[in-house]
């Protein structure tokens, strides 16, 4: 999941452009999601990694053997 603008960012683009109802609604879904993704231990992979199925990258196997998770 793509990490959405800051708040700081968001604040100063709508005193600058404006936004409408629904664009302000989007925004706080997108926030909560993307929170919501944080605490549950969602993988964050970084851009350019493909996944084959339910695996995960080699490099994050390793990591999980050495912090023992």
């Amino acid at each position: 999941m793509e990490e959405p603008p800051s708040l700081t960012w968001w604040t100063l683009d709508s005193l600058q452009h404006g936004h409408t109802h629904d664009e302000v609604l989007w925004y706080a879904n997108w926030r909560a999601d993307y929170e919501d993704a944080q605490q549950t231990g969602v993988v964050r992979v970084p851009p350019g990694v493909i996944l084959a199925g339910d695996c995960e990258p080699r490099w994050l196997t390793r990591i999980r053997s050495w912090f023992g998770r």
